[in-house]
């Protein structure tokens, strides 16, 4: 009877230990992306405009930033997209060809998402 224990027992944490090989890890992985916003004749309204989607951004959900930001990996994990804290705007001068200065507000934004991969 104890040797059918032992190969019963054996048997159970070889099956356990196959099935946890067969989870997917969740691997942290990080991007960047640049958002311009239309040309403006002022560089207050160009740093306005910015900041407006910079804040859509903030107060958006994991599964709209992804699809605002473009993060469509393989093996994405779901609502997993997120801001990180180094995000910032610019206001770029420059001329268009009639010879006039717009700007332009860029949103520099950093994020962070989980991608499922196998551990073996």
């Amino acid at each position: 009877m104890n040797k059918l224990t032992t190969i019963l027992l054996t048997s159970a944490l070889v099956m356990s230990g196959s099935q946890a090989l067969a989870h997917p890890l969740h691997v942290s992985h990080e991007g960047n992306k640049t958002l311009a916003t239309e040309s403006v004749d002022s560089k207050e309204s160009a740093y306005e405009n910015a900041q407006l989607i910079l804040d859509e951004l903030k107060a958006s959900s994991p599964a709209e930033l992804k699809n605002e930001l473009g993060v469509m990996p393989v093996h994405l994990v779901n609502n997993s997209v997120t801001l990180k804290d180094d995000s910032y705007i610019v206001a770029q001068e420059y001329m268009n060809d009639d010879g006039e200065v717009r700007y332009k507000g860029l949103v520099n934004v950093s994020y962070s998402y989980l991608k499922a991969e196998n551990n073996r």
